[in-house]
């Protein structure tokens, strides 16, 4: 069953736990210059009696029972990676599996025609436009 962290039991057995973890050693002097607003000593120490007893129940309880934290239930077998598909939101194309024919380039010579045309005019090109 999930917890609640909205129910006030739960937020005090919480704190509880979080004062066992810490041997029942808080420093009230601390937290009460952490805490401000006219908090002093004796208003923490006060205030903190209920979770300590609650957090040396706590502490009892679980040294009897010598079991290990609950872990998330772990996946049936690991995910594998695919080879192509979407990386970081583009899609790959995959690489072709027949080799491509590779175009000849074929020399063209320059025609004699231009140039003799070319040199047959003599001037800059503005005259003309």
């Amino acid at each position: 069953m999930p917890i609640n962290w909205q129910d006030k039991e739960v937020a005090d057995r919480l704190l509880a736990a979080i004062i066992g973890s810490f041997d029942n050693k808080i420093n009230c002097t601390e937290v009460a210059r952490l805490y401000g607003k006219d908090a002093t000593y004796n208003a923490i120490e006060n205030f903190l009696r209920k979770p300590k007893r609650v957090a040396t129940q706590l502490k009892a309880e679980a040294n009897a029972e010598k079991g290990t934290v609950a872990s998330p239930a772990k996946r049936a077998s690991p995910t594998k990676k695919s080879g192509g598909g979407v990386k970081t939101g583009r899609v790959e194309k995959k690489a072709p599996t027949t080799p491509r024919k590779e175009v000849k380039v074929e020399e063209v010579e320059e025609s004699v025609e231009y140039e003799e045309a070319v040199d047959g005019v003599e001037g800059d090109i503005n005259e003309f436009i």
